[in-house]
């Protein structure tokens, strides 16, 4: 199993690490990308940031940037899936790789995970890995997509204006017989004309790009979603699998526990810890009984010598001689 492992480097390998939490976060984003049915900011998110790779001979981004693109991953989730209340971080667990890499790395550290659940996470990692390598050919297809759109919108709008121009002069030049135009008009009419054919054709020309552009667009999200319905039955079967593992590692130590308890009890014999029990008991009602009798002695001391005071006084009509 070749897995990412997160652990304490030397300088010359932290720019490996850091390539593939880049790959790792670019995987992230573009499939939360799909997943929330192309969230603008997000994708707005990465094509910003890889028009900035695309500028560095390193091909590398920022901490800041990683972190800055961490977080619009996880905003677009919690935005998409606010209904559920799910909050922040538990977001970032379900919808991130940080959940199935550390099952990874524990599978590393253990050794012992069956062959079936090392290809599944084999499959995850491989998944992952190559949404996050392609996902700036991925990005540019979007970019290219999106820019082409605005393109034919504003060419669009710039021939209904030239458009608009020509009707005027030719409604102008047919209310008569004979042409009303200025020598200026008649030259900008023909102008206009020409001008509308061409842009015209480039008009065409740049809504053709557009449907092809149209149809990797399309056909990338439709891979990914299809990635993604992979990913989310294979790991959630790996998960389960690591949390039954769990419980049972749990019960077994709860059963040696019990069993070792067990043993030193047969040790003493249950007869006897029954007796030193019995015998605990029968000297705690002791000591109960000796303080209630002592207690109870000098209550009738007390009172017996109240009432004492009590009849000198009645047969005297003094004090008893008390002092």
């Amino acid at each position: 199993m070749v897995f990412w492992r997160k652990k304490a480097t030397s300088l010359p390998d932290v720019a490996p690490e850091f390539k593939l939490r880049q790959v790792c976060a670019l995987a992230d984003a573009l499939l939360v990308f799909y997943r929330t049915r192309r969230n603008p900011a997000l994708g707005q998110k990465l094509i910003s940031l890889n028009r900035v790779l695309a500028k560095r001979e390193s091909g590398c981004l920022t901490e800041e940037e990683l972190r800055e693109l961490s977080y619009s991953t996880i905003e677009a989730a919690c935005e998409y899936y606010q209904d559920t209340g799910i909050p922040f971080e538990r977001m970032k667990q379900i919808v991130t790789h940080e959940r199935i890499y550390e099952l990874m790395n524990k599978a590393i550290a253990e050794g012992d995970f069956p062959k079936d659940v090392q290809d599944a996470l084999n499959l995850i990692y491989k998944l992952r890995e190559t949404v996050g390598e392609n996902a700036p050919n991925t990005i540019d297809g979007e970019d290219r997509y999106a820019m082409l759109k605005v393109d034919i919108a504003n060419l669009t709008d710039e021939i209904s204006r030239s458009l608009k121009r020509t009707e005027e002069l030719e409604e102008k030049a047919g209310r008569f017989s004979a042409s009303v135009l200025t020598p200026a008009e008649e030259k900008e009419l023909k102008q206009l004309k020409e001008w509308n054919i061409k842009k015209a054709k480039e008009l065409l020309i740049l809504e053709k790009r557009r449907d092809d552009s149209q149809i990797f667009v399309n056909g990338a999200q439709e891979g990914h979603l299809d990635i993604l319905k992979t990913l989310d039955e294979v790991e959630s079967d790996v998960i389960r699998y690591n949390q039954a593992r769990e419980a049972e590692k749990n019960q077994e130590r709860l059963n040696q526990l019990n069993n070792a308890t067990n043993l030193s009890l047969a040790g003493y014999g249950n007869n006897k810890v029954k007796r030193l029990a019995d015998e605990a008991t029968a000297r705690l009602e002791g000591m109960r009984e000796v303080q209630a009798d002592s207690s109870g002695a000098a209550a009738d001391r007390e009172f017996t010598e109240l009432a004492a005071q009590e009849r000198l006084k009645e047969l005297g009509g003094g004090d008893g001689g008390g002092q």
